[in-house]
């Protein structure tokens, strides 16, 4: 994301902007190298191999030691099979899964990690939600298709089976939800964010429920919603 003199932001993925963004984030930062630095978004009218051909050259400098890539189609993705990159970010969780399955088999070929955000589904997977409840205006959700009146309507109805299959786990739906897709083949990694390090430290609990193949199979067959 570039910026303008009064502050507005655009997307910018030309290899001069990528550079220069690079050596700034490391004065910035005050060290000598970026662990892993993602394009999270593309121009639209870049080539996308110029970027990444551009974050090779700063690899090769030594001022970034891993590429991600974040929000790019198949498409795109096919355009680099040769590159090295490191990390493929995607949006997927148990409602919505159909792009990690499709994702699942470029990022093996690429050998890159394949990372996960909005886990949660943008909180629905909190179980905080329900028919009455209103978003402000300013909300990002109200632009995102699970919060369609309709679309909203079926992932309460898939929350409530949800609790019905986790009954006997002494476990919440965040925490199930979060462990499902570190159960899924291929995903290495996993984003979550929250406004308390209560819920945060909650979550983390994932890692201690007994989770089986058959609450594994159910949770795949019956939750995500038809593409």
């Amino acid at each position: 994301m570039a910026w303008t003199p009064n502050g507005k932001t655009y997307k910018n993925s030309t290899s001069k902007y990528l550079k220069n963004a690079v050596e700034e984030s490391l004065k910035r930062l005050a060290i000598d190298y970026i662990d892993i630095y993602y394009l999270h978004w593309t121009d639209g009218i870049t080539p996308i191999e110029e970027s990444i051909d551009a974050l090779v050259t700063l690899k090769k400098e030594g001022k970034i030691h891993s590429i991600g890539v974040s929000n790019l189609n198949i498409d795109e993705l096919n355009k680099l099979q040769k590159k090295d990159i490191g990390a493929i970010q995607l949006k997927g969780n148990l409602l919505e899964t159909n792009e990690i399955y499709k994702h699942k088999p470029y990022a093996s070929k690429l050998k890159a990690s394949l990372i996960l955000f909005s886990t949660l589904a943008d909180g629905l997977l909190t179980d905080k939600f329900n028919v009455s409840t209103k978003f402000d205006d300013e909300d990002h959700r109200n632009k995102y298709p699970l919060f369609e009146k309709n679309k909203f309507l079926e992932c309460l109805d898939k929350i409530k089976l949800i609790k019905n299959l986790i009954k006997d786990y002494d476990a919440t739906i965040p925490q199930v939800s979060l462990r499902w897709l570190l159960e899924t083949e291929g995903v290495d990694a996993i984003l979550f964010g929250s406004i308390s390090s209560k819920n945060i430290k909650e979550n983390l609990k994932c890692l201690d429920i007994n989770f089986d193949d058959e609450l594994y199979k159910y949770l795949k067959e019956l939750i995500p919603l038809n593409p």
